[in-house]
């Protein structure tokens, strides 16, 4: 292409007509005129052009920059929304695992609530029996206390025959005295004498023995007095003690119903709980989706905008040629191809704005669902914020029914353990009482053994009264056959006879009262007996009794430890919820940020938009200039 140099010293138009043909006509310097106009028009125009271009050069950079915030934005939201999603899994597996705890918390609750009323019901039991083994050893008392009465009257029977004894060994004194008196007719009764002395003597002593007997007896039953009273003192004490402990385990059984209580409450905050994180699931889910689109719409747009800050970099280039072009029209040699140039580079330029126009309208479209987009996901997020709020509040209480049933079963435990000891104090006195028992027992069986001997004695005595009665007889036909001189011997013969009706009035007595008592031991012995072998059942029963209570506590364990876990689990749920709490307010940050630079970033291109239209339309008004110069 020839290039004409400016004239400096007058006007372009000067130049060429002093170059043409020696004078040239009118419409020649009309049309170089014309063309130079032109020529200064498209110079004019793509300078204008080659501004706008630079301009959307620069500010598709700047867009370029703001997209790059929006993407990094959109990375650290989709990072966020998968971090808060991962916490809300999480929070989901521990509520499961809290509903399978809180229904096993639940049974073993009301299983232990169940062992507790079983060991009130057998305290209840024991207590009740107690009280009857109570009453059976007050009526043994009392029936020993009869049985020393009777022993005592014994003693006075005794005492009786021992001053008979006494009284008859006078007589037969007075008796061998007469004796010696008659002489020859006092020989036979001088035998009745001396036997009726020898019976005397024997009945006295076999009186001594029974006395000595009856002291035993007498020490005996005091003994049987002290042990049953003692036995009744301690069994009477374990009543005192049972009744006060059932009182106590009903107050523990409350307890227990109200742990029941406390862990379905639990339950139903649970569930609710599990309700909101559901929802928070959902939520968290849409939100990550959301992020994920959004991030991939970034990346598209920013994919995007980076071809056309490229493509708009190449029409630069373009347009500065285009504009060189126009330049070196204004001193062209040969308008025509110099406008067939200009002609050529305005049409593809113009359709290169037009792609791009095109593209950024995309973008901007893009930009708009972005924009959208974000909104929408920080709708989202306050939703699942406060659907959060509301499960910490849950988690809050859950955490409060946990710390209230925790210091339920930790009294239940401590209490046991008291009433363990209790229990075991009530088993060492029933040892204690059976080993009283057991004393009172075998002073019984002595009883029963110096009776008998009593009875013996007694026996030997009536037939020592027989005796004398017999003698007393002797002793009366003797002094018939001694006539005058047995007028004693009559007298003394019916002082034994009587003697020996008393004797036997006294030994008649204490066999009543000997047989009296020994139906009195017997039913003492198997009332007493029956208490002990009582005693022994119960005290297999308070075994028993300890071993439900042993279980009752490591139930009470169990179930503290159980707690202990729901807590940790449900302090993990908090500490979850707090953090996904967090993620919300970094995914609210990042949207908010998104859908604000979106939004410049909108404008940004609608700019860009509207200055590429602008470029097209001044490439299109070269088009049409470098069409009018090509026509001359």
């Amino acid at each position: 292409m020839a290039l004409m140099k400016k004239n400096t010293s007058g006007s372009s138009s000067a130049a060429v007509v002093a170059q043409g043909s020696g004078g040239g006509d009118k419409r020649r310097q009309r049309t170089l005129a014309k063309q130079q106009q032109i020529s200064e028009s498209i110079a004019g125009v793509s300078m204008t052009i080659l501004e706008n271009a630079q301009e959307s050069v620069s500010a598709i950079e700047e867009l370029k920059s703001s997209m790059e915030q929006i993407a990094t934005a959109a990375e650290e939201n989709s990072g966020a929304s998968e971090q808060a999603l991962a916490n809300v899994n999480g929070i989901n597996t521990n509520i499961s695992r809290m509903n399978s705890t809180i229904t096993t918390v639940i049974a073993s609750t009301l299983s232990t609530g169940e062992n507790i009323m079983a060991s009130v019901d057998k305290i209840n039991d024991s207590v009740g029996r107690m009280a009857i083994a109570v009453k059976v050893a007050e009526e043994s008392s009392t029936k020993s206390e009869e049985l020393k009465v009777s022993s005592q009257n014994i003693g006075d029977a005794v005492g009786f025959i021992a001053k008979i004894a006494d009284q008859t060994n006078l007589l037969a004194l007075n008796a061998a005295i007469e004796a010696s008196r008659a002489k020859e007719h006092g020989k036979g009764f001088a035998v009745v004498a001396d036997e009726t002395r020898a019976l005397a003597g024997e009945s006295e002593k076999n009186a001594e023995f029974i006395s000595e007997l009856v002291n035993k007896i007498q020490g005996s039953i005091d003994n049987i007095i002290t042990s049953i009273g003692a036995t009744t003192t301690t069994i009477s004490g374990n009543g005192t003690k049972g009744n006060t402990l059932s009182a106590k385990m009903e107050e523990l059984t409350k307890i227990a119903v109200y742990s029941v209580e406390a862990a379905r409450s639990v339950n139903i905050y649970t569930q609710k709980l599990g309700d909101f994180v559901s929802k928070i699931n959902d939520g968290s889910q849409d939100i990550a989706n959301a992020s994920s689109e959004i991030a991939l719409s970034v990346e598209k747009t920013l994919n995007g905008i980076d071809i056309q800050s490229d493509a708009l970099a190449q029409t630069e280039d373009d347009i500065k040629e285009l504009s060189s072009l126009a330049e070196e029209l204004k001193y062209s040699t040969d308008t025509m191809k110099s406008a067939e140039d200009i002609a050529l580079s305005a049409d593809t330029i113009g359709g290169s704005m037009e792609d791009i126009q095109n593209a950024l309208e995309d973008v901007t479209g893009a930009l708009n669902q972005i924009e959208s987009s974000s909104h929408t996901t920080n709708k989202s997020a306050l939703r699942n914020k406060e659907l959060i709020e509301a499960g910490i509040d849950a988690a809050k209480d859950i955490d409060k029914l946990i710390e209230i049933a925790r210091r339920n079963f930790d009294l239940l435990k401590v209490s046991f353990n008291v009433v363990k000891n209790t229990v075991s104090e009530i088993r060492g006195a029933f040892s204690d009482s059976i080993t009283k028992g057991n004393s009172a027992a075998a002073e019984l069986t002595v009883i029963v053994k110096e009776t008998r001997n009593v009875d013996k004695t007694v026996g030997r005595i009536s037939n020592s009264i027989v005796q004398l009665n017999m003698l007393a007889i002797s002793g009366s036909i003797e002094a018939a056959r001694a006539g005058d001189f047995g007028k004693g011997f009559a007298v003394v013969s019916a002082d034994i006879r009587n003697l020996a009706k008393d004797s036997e009035s006294n030994t008649d007595k204490i066999n009543d009262i000997v047989e009296s008592m020994n139906s009195e031991i017997d039913t003492v012995r198997t009332d007493w007996n029956n208490l002990l072998e009582s005693q022994g059942s119960e005290q297999s029963l308070i075994d028993g009794l300890i071993n439900d209570i042993v279980k009752i506590t490591d139930m009470l364990v169990d179930l503290l430890d159980r707690y202990t876990g729901l807590k940790s689990v449900n302090d993990q749920n908090l500490e979850g919820m707090n953090q996904v709490v967090i993620g919300i307010s970094e995914i609210q940050k990042a949207v908010e940020l998104s859908a604000r630079n979106a939004m410049e970033s909108r404008k940004a291109s609608e700019l860009i938009i509207e200055t590429v239209s602008h470029i097209g339309e001044g490439v299109e008004e070269l088009a049409v200039m470098a069409d009018e110069l090509q026509q001359g």
